[in-house]
């Protein structure tokens, strides 16, 4: 068998990776590459750190649009709320 490639980071490095992903989960490989770069002196590419979010356990997800409320639809909810908050606390137990 042969050896295995060395690690380009060492595990320093990747706790800052870690800890970076928790304060902001939305920060770009790229951003995060050239953050390393500035403050701690280590150049990475943003292929390795996507590796590292990877082995970590972060997956990239892009955030589901949701349609925004009409007028209409705040009219219906204020009176579907109106209709039903005379209902008895047995009743609002049963559904929920």
């Amino acid at each position: 068998m042969g050896r295995e490639r060395k690690r380009l980071t060492t595990s320093r490095v990747d706790r800052i990776i870690h800890r970076k992903l928790i304060s902001n989960r939305r920060m770009a490989a790229s951003n995060m590459a050239l953050d390393l770069k500035n403050n701690y002196e280590t150049s990475i590419s943003p292929q390795t750190i996507r590796n590292r979010m990877h082995e970590i356990g972060y997956r990239g997800c892009v955030a589901r649009k949701k349609p925004l409320l009409k007028k209409s639809h705040r009219r219906k909810r204020v009176l579907w709320a109106r209709e039903h908050s005379f209902k008895s606390k047995e009743f609002w137990n049963s559904i929920l």
